[in-house]
């Protein structure tokens, strides 16, 4: 069985990363999912893929209410890694979180 994976949880949301998620948002996630499905084998879609969801626009560390990923930047800056790729994966992960009713948090 062939499997079409594009992104998943552990990834930034591809409208955002490979598209304009801002003007052409729509454009974007259409486009994304025409390609994503015309491709053979069996798509996996994740958690607000079918929406064209995109990654939640933190600007900075400080945005963060949450003392794990305070404490994973700090350890990766100190080792010098990519803080930016460790806030992008933060973002997405917020994102679905806030999006859900039974979370407190409806938009």
């Amino acid at each position: 069985m062939e499997c079409v994976v594009i992104e998943n949880h552990d990834q930034p949301r591809r409208v955002s990363t490979w598209g304009d998620d801002d003007k052409y948002w729509y454009e974007s996630a259409t486009s994304h999912a025409a390609v994503y499905f015309l491709q053979q084998g069996t798509p996996f879609i994740y958690q607000g893929q079918e929406i064209g969801m995109t990654n939640y626009p933190f600007e900075s560390i400080e945005t963060f209410n949450d003392v794990a990923v305070k404490n994973d930047y700090q350890i990766v800056k100190a080792q010098g890694g990519d803080v930016d790729a460790l806030l992008a994966k933060y973002k997405m992960r917020t994102e679905i979180i806030l999006a859900h009713q039974c979370n407190g948090m409806i938009r």
